[in-house]
């Protein structure tokens, strides 16, 4: 919806939300028959918000079936690989009821990696991961995190992260659209712009 749009932006929690809203009307009119599917593009924001809608439908109590996917996920071995980390990671915590590999090539193609990631997941059931230690003994000890003095023309925040520079001539030729564009803003139908998860 635009409004939840609005509020939380292209994120997991908006997507989440927005679940947790319609499920909520259904549930109101005591109609149960309905799947929950949080698809995303991007496998990182769809484990996120798969994850998140399944600790919140734990909190309420409900066990309505949940349906994985990357949307789009594209063709070949790019398709396959990005559904095998989205989906994958979530079959391996126990999440999901059905899944679909979305691949941009016949659909006869889809179904032997859905075989795949099922049998994956299968061959997991009750083993859990295997603890991890490190012999190094690197870790030992304090750990603080350095100080860091950027001069004053190196575009980085303070901690770290990217800053975009654009010159007055850049800004003054750039559309809105163009330059949400270049700053990976979101442009709305109405006109506003917003922040997005990966904008600068």
């Amino acid at each position: 919806a635009e409004r939840i749009l609005f509020q939380y932006g292209d994120s997991p929690e908006g997507m989440v939300a927005s679940a947790m809203e319609f499920g909520e009307i259904c549930r109101k009119y005591d109609y149960h028959n309905f799947v929950f599917s949080m698809k995303s593009s991007n496998p990182k924001v769809m484990v996120e918000a798969y994850r998140q809608l399944s600790r919140e439908m734990y909190a309420r109590g409900w066990d309505y079936p949940i349906h994985l996917g990357v949307t789009e996920a594209g063709g070949g071995a790019d398709g396959r690989i990005k559904s095998g980390i989205g989906i994958g990671a979530l079959l391996i915590d126990g999440i999901g009821d059905t899944i679909r590999v979305s691949l941009t090539e016949d659909p006869e193609f889809e179904a032997a990696p859905c075989r795949a990631l099922r049998a994956v997941a299968e061959a997991s059931m009750g083993k859990g991961v295997a603890p991890f230690e490190e012999p190094s003994g690197r870790r030992n000890g304090p750990v603080a995190r350095r100080e860091c003095n950027f001069p004053l023309d190196v575009p980085l925040n303070a901690d770290g992260s990217v800053l975009a520079t654009m010159s007055s001539k850049e800004l003054e030729d750039l559309t809105v659209a163009a330059l949400c564009q270049r700053l990976s803003l979101r442009l709305r139908k109405d006109g506003d712009v917003q922040k997005d998860w990966k904008s600068v």
